[in-house]
Parts: C-alpha cells; sequence; structure tokens
C-alpha cells in the first residue's frame, strides 16, 4: 500500500473508497495531505488514466440502489 511501483487490490479498493468520500465532499482529504496525494498519483497512473477516459469505463453510483438517507440531512 501506498507504494505506486507495485499495485496491488488493496490499492484499487482504497483509491475506490477514497474516491466515493471526495464525491460526497470535496474537501474530506485537505486535511491529509498524504492520501489526497496517494489518490491523485494512482488516478494518473497512465494505463488507469487511459481507461478511465475510455469509453469502455463506467461510472457507478456509490450505493446500490435500495440505499437512503436516514434521518435529518
Amino acid at each position: 500500500l501506498f507504494d505506486l511501483l507495485q499495485i496491488n487490490y488493496p490499492d484499487f479498493y482504497l483509491c475506490e473508497l477514497l474516491n466515493q468520500l471526495v464525491k460526497f465532499e470535496h474537501s474530506c482529504l485537505d486535511k491529509h495531505p498524504k492520501l489526497k496525494a496517494y489518490l491523485c498519483r494512482f488516478e494518473n497512473l497512465p494505463k488507469l488514466k487511459d481507461y478511465m477516459a475510455s469509453d469502455e469505463f463506467k461510472s457507478r453510483p456509490c450505493m446500490f440502489f435500495t440505499a437512503k438517507w436516514v434521518g435529518d440531512c
């Protein structure tokens, strides 16, 4: 983890989680510069960046369709 010279499946899990958190609150990583830099490096890996820019990539919702907000928002 955190070594982008050799990517493993936990890197994908962590980056997916961080990406979803940023979707809900854009500034959530501002107090965590190492995590923010890690996500940026991961998303800018050439092959991953090319894939995410391609027609093959499908952005998915963060939650399953049955998810709902509970309480006052």
